[in-house]
Parts: structure tokens; sequence; C-alpha cells
């Protein structure tokens, strides 16, 4: 029933996006898991019960019931990420985040992305961060010690 729903789905993006949905390697990945899937369901109705060849489909079948779980989860992540960007737009399809707000969130995504060793750089990064969701962006700061990079 649920390798049902994946195929569904599957078969409604490839009507939609065509060839662009298959360009996604992760996507693929999701076919070939249900895919995969749906041949050991098969097998294993073929096969009689009794069977030694059976024992061994049914480990197997067990590794790509946890792929699909791993599948949903990736999707629901998507689909939360999804829910935020149309919460950030109104019907008209106009962003409404302040041109403030993406600069810290561009700021934070970068800075998530730079390794934990570069203290300094993370550092000065949350200084940037600091000052511009404050408002003090304009403000003067007698800087002592500019060798050492920003106060904070």
């Amino acid at each position: 029933m649920v390798l049902g729903v994946f195929i569904v789905e599957i078969l409604l993006h490839l009507f939609a996006y065509g060839c662009l949905y298959i360009k996604d390697y992760w996507n693929i990945a999701d076919i070939i898991v249900i895919l995969i899937s749906i041949t050991f369901v098969l097998l294993d109705l073929s096969l009689k019960s009794n069977s030694s060849a059976l024992n061994g489909i049914l480990k197997i079948r067990g590794v790509f019931r946890l792929l699909r779980i791993f599948i949903l989860a990736r999707k629901l992540s998507i689909v939360k990420l999804k829910r935020e960007r149309i919460k950030n737009t109104n019907i008209s399809g106009y962003d409404l985040v302040s041109p403030l707000e993406k600069v810290v969130s561009i700021l934070t995504e970068i800075k998530n992305m730079i390794d934990q060793d570069q203290t300094k750089l993370i550092m000065d990064l949350n200084y940037c961060l600091k000052m511009i969701s404050s408002n003090k962006l304009y403000e003067a700061e007698l800087d002592i010690d500019s060798q050492n990079g920003p106060n904070t």
C-alpha cells in the first residue's frame, strides 16, 4: 500500500517536472529504492514460505524498508522547508522577508558551513550577525585593539 503511494508520487513528479526530476541524485536514489522494494515484495509473494531463499530475501527487504524510512524523513524535511518558504510569501507571490532578514539568514548559513576549527572566522561572523540583528551597524565604536579583530 505504501509502495503504491511512492509510485504515484514518482509518476506525478515525472509528469510535472519531466527530465528535471531525474537530474536530482536523491530522486534517482528514491526511485531505485522503491523499485527494489517492489521487486522484493513480488519475490516474497511468488516464493514458497518454506524456501531458504525466502529468509535471505526477508533480511534484504528489511534493509530496504529502513531505507524507505530515510526517504520519508528526507521528504518531510523538504516539505518543512517549502512550508517555511510559503510562510514568508504572501498570496500574490511577493517575498515578505526584509533584506536585513535575508542577510542574517545568509550569514547564518555561511557560519554553519564553516569548519568549527576556524574560531576567528566564526567569531567575526557572530559579531557581524550581532551588529546587524541589533541594528547597530552604523553606530561608531572605538576599536582599541584593532589587530585582534572586532570587539564583542
